[in-house]
């Protein structure tokens, strides 16, 4: 929840001997630096995505009243395009505090992999445990006085929000405004699963209030952790280390293309010394094929 507590949980595991040099880590911070906004607008088919990024960055600075968007980390992703509004979301942060919390890591001798939020992650779990279907299904992540909410219908996200409450009557009221909002611009106008995260045993009153205003009953998202080999199902890609880092993707891309100047350059060493190998046979085939007395003669011309 900050850099001084990252620089404290990351001197614990060295000691333990659980992370080694240059292993990669993901971070999933609880900073309210860090801001998860959702955003729909108008914009031309024409738009590029450096506008987009520069869009994104002003909102962004204007969030965290910022003045120069320079001083601003964003990423963003896009959920749905219709006609000409865009929808999704971003995640935005001081650039001197993500830089914080990037140079402990490197300082530690690690390899930043990603960098989020816990309420993205748990959303995410959500989708690891349950099979798609055509359900509309709201999750609902509680921590620290603050419901985010994300709906999905078909495995596309229609809304995430952020609410801030201060009693349960008025969580209550905001969440179910919110979906009676989504069911009206949709021809599916019923929410058939509800899974919930975070303060779940706090906020169980709370939990049970939502789920009685909704009409369907809470599941709770547990913990599930991904064998060695086997990928993470993810749905939001917002990744504010993104530009400090190469992807997965590309370092399979580097690792090919050194394969192949390996194996170049392997071909080339056999061939040189197939060439010499020839070259010597060659010489000692003409050297055998005349007597010293031609040789002499040879030497004499």
């Amino acid at each position: 929840n900050s850099p001084e507590d990252l620089a404290a949980r990351l001197d614990a595991l060295k000691k333990d001997h659980a992370l080694h040099k240059n292993s990669h880590v993901a971070l999933v911070v609880t900073d309210p630096r860090i801001m998860l906004c959702a955003f729909e607008f108008k914009a031309p088919g024409w738009l590029q995505w450096t506008a987009l990024r520069e869009h994104m960055l002003k909102e962004a600075a204007e969030i965290l009243s910022i003045e120069e968007v320079n001083d601003v980390s964003v990423d963003f992703q896009i959920f749905d395009r219709v006609q000409d509004r865009l929808s999704g979301a971003f995640l935005c942060s001081p650039r001197s505090v993500l830089d914080r919390y990037i140079g402990i890591v490197n300082k530690a001798g690690l390899l930043i992999e990603s960098f989020t939020i816990p309420s993205l992650v748990n959303i995410d779990r959500a989708f690891a445990g349950i099979k798609s279907d055509a359900r509309r299904s709201a999750h609902l992540n509680i921590a620290a006085q603050r419901i985010d909410l994300a709906v999905f219908l078909g495995g596309k996200c229609e809304l995430l929000r952020a609410i801030p409450f201060d009693n349960n009557d008025e969580a209550v009221g905001e969440v179910d405004r919110s979906l009676k909002s989504v069911c009206a611009r949709s021809q599916n106008k019923e929410c058939g699963a509800l899974y919930v995260s975070g303060d779940v045993e706090k906020e169980r009153c709370l939990i049970d209030a939502v789920a009685q205003a909704i009409g369907v009953q809470a599941a709770v998202i547990e913990e599930r952790k991904s064998a060695p080999d086997e990928e993470p199902v993810r749905y939001f890609r917002l990744n504010l280390a993104r530009q400090y880092i190469l992807t997965r993707a590309i370092r399979r891309k580097i690792y090919w293309v050194m394969d192949i100047i390996i194996v170049l350059l392997l071909v080339m060493f056999l061939h040189g010394m197939y060439a010499g190998f020839v070259r010597q046979g060659r010489i000692k085939q003409v050297g055998q094929s005349y007597d010293r007395t031609q040789l002499n003669e040879a030497r004499q011309l």
